[in-house]
């Protein structure tokens, strides 16, 4: 009777051990407050503040242009709509940079983190134009890396452990090393050619709506419609503008879908 009611006890405590300790874990703090890089995550600190600079000057450059029409202009409402025009030209393209630049400020100041695990492939073209793609599986997941292509040079073909030198914020991976036997040739680091202009199209879509949006705005808002014809001239502006927006989203969508489609495999 003793032995019975033992096994009776013992049954009815291991649920509660089992429930202890398969609990969730908690959900990551504030992960949607974090800065996105956007389109140049994987960069080096140095290069995002370099393009920084450029991208200063540039807007420097429209910032000026702007105001020299400002001081033209005669009437008060072709003044207010050139402020807003080219506060919003110059600030458009900072959207995509700023980030960008606050999370490489960062980096230059934050230790490195290490990567290490089971190199799964790698690639010379990944979505952020210039570098390539390494997958590492760790012990907890796996890691997508941007990676300058110098550094694919070093990883042989067949899987093998690497450890990476990873910034905490733009991901750039400061170094590479490779753990193992090297079998087979490594990693060509040259793009296909059907990957070329793929890698390409994202930045110039994006210049060029940039460019037709604005630079057709620019170009209605010098034309010379004054007295009678002022308010024609006030409406005409963003209905430009507008137009050219939507004919660039629709050009972009026709010819994404003509390269996504030379890009499946044939057969």
């Amino acid at each position: 009777m003793p032995r019975q009611q033992v096994r009776v006890q013992q049954r009815k405590v291991k649920p509660k051990q089992r429930q202890a300790q398969f609990q969730p874990p908690p959900p990551p703090k504030a992960s949607g407050r974090a800065l996105q890089p956007r389109m140049l995550e994987g960069y080096s600190p140095a290069a995002v503040i370099r393009i920084t600079l450029y991208l200063a000057a540039f807007q420097a450059a429209l910032l000026a242009v702007g105001v020299i029409l400002f001081l033209l202009f005669k009437d008060l409402p072709l003044k207010l709509e050139d402020v807003l025009i080219f506060l919003v030209a110059a600030v458009v393209p900072g959207t995509l940079v700023w980030p960008a630049l606050v999370l490489a400020l960062r980096d230059r100041k934050a230790t490195p983190e290490l990567i290490q695990g089971q190199m799964v492939s790698a690639s010379p073209v990944s979505t952020v134009y210039g570098l390539g793609m390494l997958q590492v599986r760790t012990r907890q997941r796996d890691a997508y890396l941007n990676i300058e292509r110098r550094l694919l040079k070093m990883v042989p073909q067949n899987q093998v452990q690497v450890a990476c030198r990873v910034t905490p914020n733009l991901h750039y991976v400061a170094s590479l090393q490779v753990m193992g036997p090297r079998m087979g040739g490594n990693i060509p680091t040259e793009v296909p050619e059907q990957f070329r202009w793929a890698e390409r199209f994202p930045i110039l879509a994006l210049g060029g709506t940039y460019a037709a949006v604005f630079g057709l705005g620019l170009i209605a808002l010098a034309l010379p419609l004054y007295g009678q014809l002022l308010w024609l001239h006030l409406l005409l502006v963003p209905a430009v503008m507008a137009l050219a927006a939507v004919g660039a989203r629709f050009a972009i969508r026709w010819y994404q879908k003509r390269l996504e489609a030379r890009l499946q495999p044939q057969g």
